[in-house]
């Protein structure tokens, strides 16, 4: 799908799709790539340094590293309980290693030779709350899918277990929410390497 996406959109001649590990990338040569960007992945890694690491083995002199994390905020206080519930329940329905807080990722990249050129949270450059629109779309949707769910289920119009996933899922989306409200979560913490 990807590919005929670069077709389509007439960049296939300057673009290579590769499936691998962020954490070992045997695949290219080492000073060979002029920039790479990650949003929202690396946070899927055990240590920053590991995917950071082959970053900075792969990029060329004064190549760039941007990358886009989901971490907690400074205001992140693990002994409140509704805080600590909030981001338990985003990582485990995110199947995240651990939550990282974002005075964690500069050190990472520093850590592996990376300069810091840039660092903020982008989600606080915005009039409405990164959140916002995901709090609409549960505003109206879990009424109905929380009633009409497990009836599919129950007529075996849908799978066993459909009621329970849906539940799974609305949870981690609106642990998202509540991290975004009381502002201990973004999604959306920038750091630019050199």
């Amino acid at each position: 799908w990807a590919t005929q996406l670069c077709r389509a959109e007439g960049v296939a001649d300057h673009c290579r799709l590769v499936k691998g590990d962020f954490c070992k990338l045997d695949m290219f040569e080492p000073n060979s790539i002029d920039a790479i960007y990650c949003i929202e992945s690396t946070c899927y890694a055990p240590k920053l340094e590991m995917p950071y690491g082959e970053f900075i083995r792969l990029l060329k002199p004064g190549g760039r590293l941007a990358v886009m994390e989901w971490v907690s905020t400074p205001e992140y206080r693990p002994d409140f309980p509704e805080h600590k519930r909030v981001i338990d329940l985003i990582v485990k329905a995110n199947a995240l290693p651990l939550m990282r807080n974002c005075s964690e990722v500069a050190p990472a990249g520093r850590n592996v030779g990376f300069k810091v050129l840039e660092e903020y949270d982008e989600m606080d450059n915005h009039e409405v709350p990164w959140y916002r629109e995901l709090e609409k779309k549960f505003g109206w949707s879990i009424p109905l899918t929380k009633f009409t769910v497990p009836i599919l289920e129950f007529l075996r119009l849908a799978p066993k277990g459909t009621t329970a996933v849906h539940d799974y899922l609305l949870n981690a989306g609106l642990s998202c929410v509540d991290g975004g409200r009381f502002g201990i979560f973004t999604v959306g913490y920038y750091v630019l390497f050199e």
